[in-house]
């Protein structure tokens, strides 16, 4: 059913425009026993397509999903909504890595490359990356973050490739070029950035940007009109408040960027001449439901403010809902015109009218993935000191190694896996454990091994909360060199600032960067000499104040 070419805006009928202004998560659909007919009378033009979460049995004509699936099955499930509509759906995926099916290979993210310090390589992410989307069935996803970082905000740092803008940009517009040349739409967010100091997260509250226009616009603002001058199909605002741009309150916070007309409509698209699709963070965090407790109203609200597409609808009836306040005035039909022009204008950027070929995911493309992780995570590692000269450490004295891991996430945990396996691939032996629990541990443990590794893991939303260390994980720092000094090194996979907050007096610290395979195999090459630290540090470095 779906159209081979771009329609024009009076082929559609209003309900089909509004629909383009609509992304509803998969499982929303996916669990509809009469998707085509639900279709039929609300033809939803966007997809959350979010096939990594465990669903209720699904019976999908003759596909069944339980959970997690191969690629394939997901494809299906594309094609299938995709043949219910007129107009081919956006689906998009969160998250850089896009490998949500059993038979895919996770991708290396952003601050991997950005440490790489290579358009080339960021080029290439953003190719693999569409190979992964396309895999699934997506032809989308929110990529890059280009917010400038704070290492004090729980969000910002280990998204974005730097927090320099002059790196920030060369690197993320490569990827962005890899990924739109590849027939996917990129999305650079979350307009218009951060606050330097700011740390509160808008899942909780409303953050603030505190700088003038005049300061927003030599950094953060620059960022932003080099990504629209480079062609960047979509952009996310955030719920940030801006008060430089609009002081107005809603509820004793400032108002949140993505409901701004201000900040959407007058700054991004007229003055910034963004004339790409703007779409909503996801709207069920606090900082919009605190200005917006009533969905209908919030729904009405982000159109008014000029975004084009409200992303994570929950409310089957949201075209009866817009359609109402079109027909009531609240919303002008030139409104919906130009955000359906906008989507539509996107999606043939993208091929979505010309059948694109579907890619099926191939050990050949999971090994070539493989190799360009490896790549990636041997040019992005960082020796931040090596005071001591432990490096390179001698195969003829290791023998015996333990690794002691810090972090709040389980399943960093159980990875680590692939860091023994390579020890033990050398003839080492080790022990891996979680934390240390007093002094006499690491007595015994420093008799006990030749090396000691003390690992850290900490990450945004991983688990959700702050970037540090309490409790447990940050104790193991107290008791870490107590004993055993000579023959320790520490590794952050995760955050850079671990080092400065708690390891700042340890004589020799990698950044890897990531805590994928490719990257804990790349440490124990460089520990032995066999890779060489060649990284760019990305952020910050508030050791050298």
């Amino acid at each position: 059913m779906a159209l081979n070419y771009k329609p024009e805006l009076s082929e559609l009928t209003l309900r089909e425009k509004i629909g383009q202004t609509c992304q509803m998560q998969t499982a929303y659909l996916m669990n509809m026993k009469n998707m085509e007919e639900y279709l039929a009378e609300n033809p939803i033009g966007n997809v959350w397509h979010t096939c990594n979460t465990a669903m209720a049995t699904v019976n999908l004509a003759d596909i069944e999903i339980d959970g997690a699936q191969p690629s394939s099955v997901y494809r299906k499930w594309t094609q299938r909504m995709t043949k219910a509509l007129r107009i081919p759906p956006l689906f998009t995926l969160d998250g850089p890595g896009a490998a949500h099916g059993t038979d895919m290979v996770s991708l290396v993210g952003m601050p991997l490359i950005g440490a790489a310090d290579s358009e080339e390589l960021a080029e290439e992410y953003g190719k693999y990356l569409a190979i992964n989307c396309k895999a699934l069935g997506a032809n989308s996803t929110w990529s890059p973050v280009v917010d400038i970082p704070s290492r004090f905000a729980v969000s910002g740092i280990m998204r974005a490739s730097s927090d320099k803008p002059d790196h920030l940009v060369p690197i993320s517009l490569a990827a962005i070029r890899g990924g739109q040349n590849n027939g996917i739409g990129m999305c650079a967010k979350h307009f218009p950035g951060k606050d330097k100091v700011e740390y509160r997260d808008s899942h909780f509250v409303c953050p603030k940007i505190r700088s003038s226009k005049e300061e927003w616009w030599a950094e953060q603002g620059k960022v932003f009109q080099d990504m629209i001058d480079g062609g960047v199909w979509s952009i996310m605002p955030g719920h940030h408040g801006f008060p430089a741009i609009d002081d107005r309150k809603v509820h004793n916070y400032y108002m949140p960027a993505t409901l701004s007309d201000k900040i959407i409509t007058g700054l991004l698209k007229e003055e910034m001449h963004f004339d790409g699709v703007v779409v909503t963070d996801a709207i069920e965090m606090a900082a919009l439901k605190t200005a917006y407790p009533n969905m209908e109203d919030l729904y009405v609200a982000l159109l008014q403010a000029g975004n084009d597409i409200v992303l994570n609808v929950k409310r089957l009836d949201y075209i009866d809902i817009i359609e109402k306040a079109v027909n009531d005035g609240r919303l002008s039909v030139e409104r919906i015109d130009d955000a359906a022009r906008r989507v539509i204008d996107m999606k043939a950027k993208m091929g979505l009218f010309d059948n694109p070929p579907e890619v099926e995911m191939t050990e050949e493309i999971r090994e070539e993935i493989r190799a360009f992780n490896r790549k990636v995570a041997e040019k992005a590692l960082v020796l931040q000191c090596d005071t001591s000269k432990q490096l390179p450490l001698d195969k003829e004295k290791i023998k015996n190694v333990a690794i002691i891991c810090s972090t709040h996430h389980a399943p960093f945990f159980d990875g680590l896996k692939e860091m023994k396996d390579e020890f033990e691939r050398r003839g080492i032996n080790v022990l891996l454990q979680r934390r240390l629990s007093d002094y006499q541990e690491i007595n015994k443990i420093a008799a006990e091994n030749d090396l000691i590794l003390y690992v850290s893991y900490t990450a945004p939303h991983a688990p959700m909360g702050g970037l540090g260390l309490y409790a447990e994980e940050c104790a193991t720092y107290f008791f870490a060199l107590h004993d055993g000094k000579e023959k320790s090194i520490g590794v952050s996979f995760g955050s850079p600032y671990i080092y400065y907050d708690y390891c700042n007096n340890f004589e020799t610290y990698i950044h890897a960067f990531s805590p994928t395979p490719e990257s804990q195999k790349a440490v124990v090459g460089a520990l032995f000499g066999e890779v060489p630290f060649e990284g760019f540090f990305p952020y910050e470095e508030p050791w050298k104040e």
